[in-house]
């Protein structure tokens, strides 16, 4: 193996060494002016300050030591953003008990593959999931708990989150976990293409993950940002974000659902200055009108991730809001983000590899190490690649191999200043008579057109061709355009490979995960 073409990120001179990360946010919460509000719920303007965020956390994690949680149990929260799910992953960590947080819009199959999957022994609720745990419960014997965040009207068996701080505690009890080694989340790959895994990261992987947060040359969350915390906290890039801001003291401002105006509201109204995004929701502030009726010159800085952002809605949104879009890349399995691109900026690229983490990229079917400029399938080392996949040691094989190498599933390349591009999954190329079409290409080219709202591309099956390159349109409302003006559109953009063999398609929604990832499965079935 070459190690020239090994891109490594500095030296790690890791600030955090000798500190748990159950001791980490402790100390945080523990040591800054306690009176300052920290966590708003945006629905209701119901907030809570930081004092008040640690009691309530070592209070319920005493609690949660009396009814029979240990270290390496698994406590579950199925809930949208609100500062009520904050205060059970912090209790479950400073007791070195695992959070798995859970999708509250999965469905009650879904949800029975996850919970059988990281088997919590408890499970915090809200109350529009309700039912569907109720439906399951009595399959479930690993579950002896089920507290409920936002209600009271319960069933016999079932505790309410606001009563548990009535019970008397005995603090003297409580003692802050101090092995890293722990698991920390249990959290579950998207299931874009296959159904998802159960992702297991310790204590270590993410208090690694925290280290370049308030690094000025990568995330630099500085000490005035306001957070608009937007992404759902059960995925690991909110998750993640969640647990860094709280550790530097930043004000997060919860939202449930993305709704436009609401969004744009908060913005102006709470002044946001760092906004953290996802293909989709940058995609709505670089061309939708409704952002030019609102006052949000507060945003210093943007940033996105999640899911492959095309250089066109990049560059579009750079202009609007005349600052750089900065991409960030990574995944559950290595605790969210290992390239990032504040200080490393070049447009298109993702950056470069974070301190202590190594990538290189390999042809997908030698696994021979490739030169820059050549794309292959993305692999990183480094200490947040995760434990393993829950149960599945046949898996975690196959995705970390025998040099301690994630393999990302991700088909990139890194350019001869070591700054890395996204192509496209693996497993969404499209092979149109021998060639490879990235469908992130075309939808990127397809997102700058004026009338297309969102765009996503899939291959459908030819006998003859092996996979015609096809579109799936939403249009802008009131616009007029046609199949035809968008294949012409495509073929004056890209070689005759690339063109939309396989026409165009109109929809009404792109179906996609809550982290703004295409659900391509979902699309490919509409051409069967």
């Amino acid at each position: 193996m070459d190690s020239s073409y090994i891109f490594k990120g500095p030296i790690d001179n890791l600030k955090l060494k000798g500190v748990s990360f159950a001791e980490l946010l402790y100390d945080s919460l523990r040591k800054k002016e306690q009176s300052n509000i920290l966590l708003v719920d945006e629905n209701t303007d119901e907030g809570i300050c930081r004092g008040d965020l640690l009691q309530n956390s070592i209070k319920l994690a005493v609690i949660l030591q009396q009814m029979g949680i240990c270290e390496n149990d698994r406590v579950g929260i199925i809930s949208a953003n609100t500062w009520k799910f904050v205060v059970p992953t912090l209790s479950a960590i400073f007791i070195g008990a695992t959070v798995t947080p859970i999708n509250p819009a999965a469905t009650k199959d879904d949800l029975r593959h996850y919970l059988t999957l990281s088997k919590p022994k408890i499970l915090f609720v809200s109350s529009d999931v309700l039912e569907k745990v109720r439906e399951l419960k009595n399959d479930l014997s690993f579950l002896k708990h089920i507290i409920v965040l936002d209600a009271e009207d319960v069933e016999n068996d079932e505790l309410v989150f606001n009563e548990l701080f009535n019970r008397d505690v005995n603090y003297k009890t409580f003692q802050i976990h101090k092995d890293n080694s722990a698991e920390a989340l249990i959290l579950y790959s998207s299931g874009t293409t296959g159904f998802p895994k159960g992702v297991v990261l310790s204590q270590e992987n993410v208090l690694n993950a925290m280290e370049y947060c308030s690094d000025p040359d990568y995330l630099n969350i500085n000490e005035d940002s306001i957070i608009l915390g937007i992404l759902p906290l059960f995925h690991v890039f909110g998750l993640l974000l969640m647990y860094a801001y709280l550790w530097l003291g930043k004000r997060i401002i919860f939202s449930r659902k993305f709704k436009p105006d609401t969004f744009l509201k908060s913005i102006e109204k709470y002044e946001i200055s760092y906004l953290v995004t996802v293909p989709p929701l940058l995609l709505f502030l670089a061309k939708s009108p409704l952002v030019d009726n609102y006052d949000i010159r507060s945003i210093k800085h943007i940033f996105c991730g999640a899911a492959p952002l095309g250089k066109e809605v990049e560059n579009i949104a750079s202009q609007r809001f005349k600052i750089p879009i900065c991409q960030l890349y990574g995944m559950s399995e290595c605790a969210a983000i290992t390239i990032t691109s504040p200080k490393y900026y070049k447009s298109g690229s993702v950056g470069k590899v974070v301190p202590g983490h190594e990538a290189k990229i390999i042809d997908p079917e030698s696994g021979n190490i490739l030169p820059p400029t050549v794309s292959g399938e993305i692999c990183f080392k480094g200490p947040t690649v995760m434990k393993g996949y829950i149960d599945n040691e046949k898996a975690t094989k196959e995705t970390i191999d025998k040099d301690g190498y994630l393999h990302t599933g991700d088909i990139g390349y890194f350019d001869e200043e070591g700054y890395l591009f996204i192509l496209d999954r693996i497993k969404d190329l499209i092979k149109y008579k021998g060639f490879q079409v990235p469908p992130a290409l075309l939808e990127d080219i397809l997102q700058k057109h004026p009338d297309v709202k969102d765009a996503a591309v899939v291959g459908k099956p030819d006998e003859r061709s092996g996979e015609l390159p096809t579109a799936f349109i939403v249009r802008h409302p009131n616009a007029e355009i046609n199949e035809q003006e968008i294949i012409n559109y495509i073929a004056e953009r890209v070689s005759t490979e690339k063109q939309l063999h396989g026409g165009v398609l109109f929809t009404n929604e792109i179906p996609r995960t809550n982290s703004g990832k295409i659900l391509k499965k979902e699309l490919k079935k509409a051409l069967l």
